[in-house]
């Protein structure tokens, strides 16, 4: 296994075992095997008996394949939500909604974490700090993505905006019109 797999692995069960709830949800799916795929990249999880991620069995086929859009690493940190929004799953139905739901729901409690090392209140200003640190690069972000859309297809001239596009479609149809017209009385002739 990969080293970023085998530190996917380590992060998940450190976040699930600050969740109780997640061991409960997975353990009936004790031996189920997961792919998750993005671009070339796979990682292979399996669910062990105590409700814990561990490494996949190479031999066995997934019970679950989960393939993330290409832009994963964009929305991870614009719009995280979007992609297990923007995944294909496949596989077992049942295995499939436990395991998208506990990815969805999944949080990491960063201070507690922080406060093992640096006690409670400097882990609460850090975590503050932390927090909006990150949803300033969230916005930042968003921002940037809007200016560089609104450059490209407004001052560039190198993308089409809708209402250009939705213009285009409408003459186009006009002229599909008039061709037809235009065919049916040369026919007449």
């Amino acid at each position: 296994m990969s080293f970023f797999g085998s530190a996917l692995i380590k992060a998940l069960n450190h976040v699930a075992s600050q969740e109780r709830w997640a061991a409960e949800r997975l353990r009936p799916f004790a031996g189920g095997q997961v792919a998750v795929y993005f671009g070339e990249f796979e990682v292979g999880m399996a669910i062990d008996g105590t409700g814990k991620f561990t490494e996949r069995s190479s031999e066995q086929p997934p019970t679950v394949s989960i393939t993330l859009p290409a832009d994963t690493p964009v929305l991870a940190v614009s719009d995280p939500q979007r992609i297990l929004g923007s995944a294909r799953i496949s596989g077992q139905a049942d295995f499939a909604e436990v395991i998208g739901f506990v990815f969805r729901n999944l949080k990491w409690d960063a201070e507690a974490d922080l406060a093992v090392v640096f006690g409670d209140i400097v882990a609460h200003r850090a975590h503050k700090f932390g927090t909006h640190a990150v949803s300033q690069i969230r916005e930042s972000t968003r921002k940037a993505a809007g200016n560089i859309a609104e450059y490209l297809g407004e001052e560039s001239g190198l993308l089409v905006s809708a209402t250009e596009m939705a213009d285009f479609s409408a003459k186009m149809a006009e002229l599909n019109d008039a061709l037809s017209q235009l065919e049916k009385r040369i026919a007449r002739l």
